[in-house]
């Protein structure tokens, strides 16, 4: 089962949150969630969900490969 099924939805979007919290090797994930997440919801609201942290988000090695291609 998809872990973002109804992903439009912030209810689903926490239920999500929580299920990586769960879990320490998902944890890191939750800066990609925000990410993707924040295409779809406001971002106001994604901060309220997550640990929107663009730090993080920034020293992630996809976001340096995306700098790099440009």
């Amino acid at each position: 089962m998809p872990i973002l099924k109804g992903g439009a939805e912030e209810a689903v979007v926490r239920k999500a949150v929580l299920k990586l919290r769960e879990n320490e090797q998902l944890r890191e994930l939750e800066p990609l969630l925000s990410f993707f997440v924040s295409f779809i919801l406001e971002i106001r609201i994604v901060q309220q969900i997550m640990r929107w942290d663009m730090t993080v988000l920034r020293e992630s090695p996809w976001y340096q490969a995306i700098l790099k291609e440009g």
